[in-house]
């Protein structure tokens, strides 16, 4: 995958990727689902440290698709 595809191309990828983990994880019997996905929600962060509390609700530095389809 290239990371520098706009938001279309990877959406499928990404949003609809995220979107069958979760299904698959509530279909059926409990189980545990341990995600973790890129801490490029946050852009071109500068940040030494990021906490689970952190946001970028304003999509500050996510200025490529791959950061905008995991945000």
């Amino acid at each position: 995958m290239n990371y520098l595809f706009n938001y279309d191309r990877m959406r499928d990828a990404n949003v609809m990727g995220t979107n069958e983990v979760v299904r698959l994880a509530f279909e059926g019997r409990p189980k545990d689902l341990n995600y973790v996905s890129t801490t490029f929600v946050f852009g071109w962060a500068v940040k030494s440290v990021l906490h689970e509390t952190d946001g970028n609700e304003d999509m500050e530095l996510l200025d490529f698709g791959y950061s905008q389809s995991k945000w």
